[in-house]
């Protein structure tokens, strides 16, 4: 049931109304007869909020965002209320009806998304979807020769993007092959890969999650609000998510905001700068990336050192060692150790290193890798004891491998030089990155506090290589120095982690059995 404006909320007169439109909608963009379109459809849909107390502005250059107007917010105040009719789900699209659609999940959403978009006027929601672009650029829509794609090489938005592209085209389909002959029985056309992929740049960087039964959906109005991380991010909470009994969803506020300042949605507080690029594409200034990866292809064998196979085997043996990671400290988790002891031990165990003493633990032949492995996962030693164990050859040229998967092909091959080497190229290739980070800034600015397009890209792959280098100082301080250890704390145990496509609005944290 569309819920009505209280019936104490008299009709807008038309001078009323010119008012409501210019508080709603910037100045540059009152002529577009599609911001009155979607005004109006608001109103019959049952969409209210508080138009004294915020306001849309902005432009074509800047995009939307909302901001405090005329009145000082207080904690408490209802911004909002959207009822659930009103929100593009797959229960509430046109394939509502088809058996298996509705309550599909994302991808079933996506899909619902691009039908909708596809029924041009005919849509209930058309006048909603004209407001919003034909895709949001996100770095999966960035041209293989785009500037931004290609300072994105090497980091672990790359990464994560090469598994996405093949999750999108399985997962859609997987749901052609279930859904596509009950489309048909309908009269109802499965949407094109691309027409899904669009779809899915919107709904990843716009989705709400409605309730259980409705699952996650577009909000019209409230995707209007930008990000902003951290305990002061969040202007609002969103009240009846998961309340499959609550009919609307409602804004109300939970800080206080003075006039004329933005108000923002938190997209995640927990979110790193390396998610907000790859989700929704812009990062935060004063966010930071809080891991990089060694997985999702970048890991690369150095001279005669197969990590991959090691990774491999590693793969096919054991559960939950694909976490190839270092954390914002500089720490390696314990898969990556693991990586490093075991393809230390296959080195040292090939070549007549004369260095056996002081590796009598890890290469005595007998030693099964696959006690190393179980040992290094789940045993009490702390990294500095594991990296103890392993030849400084190969730690090196792990690191060397891992800097060179974010440089030309043409300098891949390099491996074998020292630490100070690789050190001073990779504070080389930061300073680089950060100055074409802030050439770039004012280029494209992303509202509230973060960057879009070239410059987030730098600005990822610079605080990347900032943590490789903190990496490369740590492991190879151990050992050199005992006293200066003391305090490091221990790297944490793995979680294992399901990584989902970028169109998933959640991320989702399986822990370990």
């Amino acid at each position: 049931m569309i819920r009505r404006p209280p019936r104490s909320t008299p009709k807008p007169s038309s001078a009323a109304s010119d008012v409501y439109k210019r508080q709603y909608i910037p100045r540059r963009a009152m002529r577009d007869a599609r911001d009155d379109d979607f005004l109006d459809w608001m109103r019959a849909r049952g969409v209210t909020r508080d138009d004294a107390r915020c306001a849309v502005r902005g432009d074509g250059d800047r995009g939307r965002f909302v901001e405090c107007a005329r009145a000082t917010l207080a904690v408490g105040t209802t911004l909002a209320t959207i009822p659930k009719s009103a929100c593009l789900t797959t229960a509430t699209s046109a394939l509502g009806a088809i058996e298996g659609a509705r309550g599909s999940g994302v991808v079933g959403l996506c899909v619902a998304v691009a039908h909708e978009r596809s029924l041009g006027a005919k849509s209930t929601f058309a006048a909603y979807l004209k407001t919003l672009p034909a895709r949001e650029a996100l770095p999966s829509t960035f041209a293989a020769d785009d500037e931004a794609r290609r300072a994105l090489r090497g980091t672990t938005v790359e990464g994560m993007l090469g598994a996405d592209e093949r999750a999108i085209a399985d997962d859609y389909h997987a749901f052609a092959r279930e859904m596509k002959e009950r489309f048909a029985r309908r009269g109802v056309n499965m949407p094109t890969l691309e027409e899904f992929r669009d779809a899915a740049t919107l709904v990843a960087s716009r989705a709400f999650f409605v309730d259980d039964a409705l699952g996650q959906g577009l909000v019209p109005f409230a995707d209007l609000f930008n990000h902003k991380g951290g305990s002061d991010g969040a202007h609002f909470n969103v009240v009846g998510c998961g309340d499959a009994d609550a009919d609307a969803l409602t804004l109300v506020t939970c800080r206080t905001a003075k006039r004329g300042e933005e108000l923002f949605n938190s997209f995640g507080d927990d979110h790193d700068n390396t998610v907000l690029l790859y989700k929704y594409g812009f990062v935060e200034r004063d966010n930071r990336v809080a891991t990089s990866s060694f997985g999702f292809g970048l890991l690369r064998d150095a001279g005669d050192i197969s990590f991959e196979s090691v990774h491999s085997w590693m793969t096919e043996s054991y559960d939950g060692v694909d976490e190839l990671e270092i954390d914002a400290n500089g720490a390696m988790s314990r898969p990556l150790l693991a990586l490093l002891r075991i393809a230390s031990f296959e080195f040292l165990r090939d070549v007549d290193s004369g260095d056996d003493e002081s590796h009598s633990d890890d290469v005595d032949y007998d030693t099964s890798i696959g006690v190393l492995l179980e040992r290094t996962m789940t045993g009490d030693e702390s990294e500095a004891e594991i990296l103890a164990s392993v030849d400084d050859y190969v730690v090196l040229a792990l690191f060397r491998g891992r800097f060179n998967a974010y440089l030309d092909t043409k300098d891949e091959d390099r491996c074998d030089d020292d630490v100070s080497s690789l050190l001073r190229d990779v504070a080389r290739e930061i300073k680089r990155c950060a100055d074409l980070a802030n050439d770039a800034s004012g280029v494209r600015q992303q509202f509230g506090s973060g960057i879009s397009g070239v410059a987030a890209a730098y600005h990822v792959r610079a605080d990347e290589l900032g943590l490789l280098m903190k990496a490369i100082i740590r492991a190879f301080d151990f050992g050199d120095d005992e006293e200066t250890n003391e305090d490091v704390p221990d790297t944490k145990k793995p979680k294992l982690v399901e990584v989902v496509p970028a169109y998933a609005p959640t991320i989702y944290i399986k822990p370990k059995e």
